[in-house]
């Protein structure tokens, strides 16, 4: 504990914490290529219901994020066009 009272997050706990946002939790943590990882990553935008079963509740919310902003740009891509 520092004087503030709070503890310190360690380098460990940070990197668990940065392979889940980059969608690592569904990858086996060994041997994982960029392009499996990127891979399996589109499988999950594409199956949307087998996603949210097995994504933890963090990589729930980067896919509704990811819904979110491709629809977004697809809606503006669209107004510009026309």
């Amino acid at each position: 504990m520092n004087p503030d009272g709070l503890r310190r997050t360690t380098d460990r706990e940070m990197l668990g914490f940065l392979r889940v946002l980059a969608g690592a939790g569904f990858a086996h943590p060994v041997g994982m290529s960029t392009e499996v990882l990127f891979a399996r990553w589109l499988a999950f935008c594409v199956h949307p219901a087998a996603a949210w079963r097995r994504l933890p509740a963090s990589g729930r919310l980067l896919l509704a994020g990811s819904y979110a902003l491709v629809s977004y740009v697809t809606a503006l891509t669209a107004l510009l066009m026309f």
